[in-house]
């Protein structure tokens, strides 16, 4: 998701930081987001705006983060649910 808004990366212990601009209609839209890692199935994702347009700002969120996010938690689901099945006993067994 990161590369797709031309984001940096960094990441330290059990979190991920994002930062990146991009060009806005009035000025450089600016956005700091943090994951934080709370357990393997449970994460906290902070969004910020550092600098830009409110308005460019919510429809960034709301328009590319949101639905990056609901795909990665639906992939992230899906995988776990083909792990889970894989772990059934079979009716031989």
């Amino acid at each position: 998701m990161a590369k797709v808004v031309s984001f940096t990366v960094r990441k330290k212990d059990c979190r991920v930081s994002l930062e990146g601009s991009r060009e806005g209609v009035k000025r450089p839209l600016t956005i700091a987001a943090w994951i934080f890692e709370l357990t393997p199935a449970l994460f906290v994702v902070e969004v910020k705006k550092k600098g830009g347009d409110r308005g460019e700002y919510e429809e960034f969120c709301n328009k590319e983060l949101k639905p990056r996010l609901q795909m990665v938690m639906e992939e992230s689901r899906s995988a776990a649910a083909a792990a889970d099945a894989s772990h059934l006993p079979s009716d031989t067994e």
